[in-house]
């Protein structure tokens, strides 16, 4: 959540700025959440899918 809150942050903010030892952060928490993903078990990543496709819009 934090990932897409601090993207939607950065798109849609003009006052938000980064330091570069903060985004490298955000890079590594991203990397690390996309390999937490690859290696779950496939029964919680097709879960995980179904609940994507049917999320409400905000």
């Amino acid at each position: 959540m934090i990932l897409q809150e601090e993207r939607h942050r950065a798109d849609y903010d003009p006052l938000a700025r980064y330091v570069r030892a903060e985004v490298l952060v955000l890079i590594d928490n991203c990397e690390q959440a996309i390999k937490d993903l690859a290696f779950a078990p496939r029964s919680d990543r097709k879960a995980f899918a179904v609940w994507v496709l049917f999320q409400k819009k905000r």
